[in-house]
C-alpha cells in the first residue's frame, strides 16, 4: 500500500498525524480514524469497511477534506508557543481560572476568620498573664532558653514571649 498523506493537525499544525485502525470482526470489517500525535484532535471516522486499506484512505480523506476548516479560523488564536489555540479552550481556561480564585478567595476568608478568633483568643491569654496574681508556679520556655513562671506577671511582662505576643496582636486589629 503507498504511504497516505496527511494534512497537518487542523489545531495544533502538529505534521505528526496517524491513522488508528480497530478491527471490528477480521478479516471482513474495520474501523479508521485519523489523529494528531501531539494534541490528540481526531477527524471523522472511516466505519465498516471491507479492507484496512479502503478504511485508512476514506479516513485520510475526511481528515484532509476538513469542511470545516474555514469556519474554525475566526475561533483559532496563536498562543505564546506558536501553537494554534482554540477560543473554547481559552474559555475553559478562563472559567477554570475564575473558579479557582472563587475557591481561594473562600479559602481566604475562613483563614481571617480563624485568625481573627485566634488572635482574640490569644489576646485574652495574653491579659490573663498581665493580670495574673501570685498562684502556684507553673514554668514555659522563655523563647530564649530560659523559662519563666508564668503566674507571674511581672515577669511574662519582662518576657520575650511578651514582646512576641505584642507584636502579633500590634500587627491589625480584629
Amino acid at each position: 500500500m503507498s504511504e497516505i498523506e496527511l494534512k497537518p493537525c487542523l489545531y495544533c499544525k502538529e505534521k505528526r498525524v496517524s491513522i488508528d485502525i480497530e478491527v471490528i470482526e477480521a478479516p471482513t470489517e474495520y474501523n479508521a480514524i485519523a489523529r494528531c500525535n501531539n494534541c490528540d484532535a481526531q477527524g471523522p471516522g472511516a466505519y465498516r469497511h471491507e479492507t484496512k486499506e479502503v478504511a485508512m484512505t476514506e479516513a485520510a480523506g475526511l481528515w484532509n477534506a476538513r469542511p470545516l476548516e474555514n469556519a474554525a479560523k475566526p475561533y483559532t488564536y496563536i498562543g505564546k508557543d506558536g501553537h494554534a489555540v482554540l477560543a473554547r479552550d481559552l474559555e475553559d481556561q478562563r472559567d477554570a481560572a475564575h473558579k479557582r480564585i472563587e475557591e481561594l478567595e473562600e479559602a481566604s476568608a475562613r483563614l481571617f476568620c480563624h485568625l481573627a478568633d485566634a488572635k482574640s483568643a490569644l489576646k485574652m491569654h495574653h491579659r490573663w498573664h498581665l493580670d495574673c496574681d501570685e498562684l502556684d508556679s507553673y514554668a514555659v520556655p522563655d523563647g530564649q532558653g530560659g523559662w519563666i513562671g508564668l503566674n507571674r506577671a511581672e515577669e511574662y511582662a519582662d518576657s520575650s514571649m511578651h514582646d512576641i505576643t505584642e507584636a502579633i496582636l500590634s500587627k491589625g486589629d480584629t
